[in-house]
């Protein structure tokens, strides 16, 4: 089932790790109209002015957000956040698709995941109708926990 003009369901609900762990990772009516909205508003036009996006992470049921140790309150749990990896695609597509959606994009929460500062390892990226303070953030990890801190 299409949830956008470039995205499925399946892509959505998609996890190695909770088909690895047994977790069921179906998304309920809520998060759906959630993701379709971010498709709407976010992925598909970034995929039309990019190309080609590969989402890491989508869809998260509140069991395997738990199994993964990911945040109470996650935006992945909702539908409503999407972790962009491109290392496949581009070696430096990472660090650019941050900046073209910090620029160019209405968002929630931009997040810098890890890496170093030259390149994260991957992005995070959260829209909300009617709800996109454009936080920009950058994830580290401090005495073995991960921290958010404001992106310079």
């Amino acid at each position: 089932m299409k949830i956008g003009k470039y995205f499925t369901l399946h892509e959505m609900e998609r996890s190695d790790t909770a088909k690895r762990l047994g977790i069921s990772n179906k998304a309920d009516e809520a998060s759906i109209n959630n993701a379709k909205e971010l498709c709407r508003n976010l992925l598909d036009p970034l995929r039309e002015f990019w190309g080609p996006i590969y989402i890491s992470s989508w869809y998260r049921s509140e069991a395997l957000n738990q199994a993964i140790g990911g945040a109470t309150g996650s935006h992945h749990m909702t539908g409503n956040a999407v972790d962009i990896d491109l290392d496949g695609i581009d070696e430096n597509g990472n660090k650019e698709i941050f900046h073209l959606i910090r620029v160019n994009f209405d968002f929630h929460t931009l997040i810098w995941e890890f890496g170093d500062d030259n390149k994260p390892d991957w992005v995070h990226i959260s829209w909300f109708p009617n709800n996109n303070p454009k936080r920009v953030l950058r994830a580290i990890k401090e005495n073995g926990k991960t921290k958010y801190e404001p992106y310079k």
